[in-house]
């Protein structure tokens, strides 16, 4: 039988850090990134859900 190595999770950051580096982790201004993770409720979040929330951000229809 194979044996399956547990998968490392990302690492998870504070929403005030990701915020204050946004520019240079995600090439977006702080404004943006605040309506990216507008409602959600997360304390902390990996650079992979964050970049995934901006880019349907910036995707969203206008109504």
């Amino acid at each position: 039988m194979a044996k399956t190595e547990p998968q490392e999770q990302a690492p998870a950051y504070p929403r005030a850090e990701l915020l204050a580096h946004s520019e240079q982790l995600f090439d977006v201004r702080s404004e943006i990134l605040i309506g990216a993770l507008h409602g959600r409720q997360q304390d902390e979040y990996t650079i992979d859900e964050v970049r995934l929330a901006v880019k349907q951000f910036q995707e969203r229809k206008v109504k």
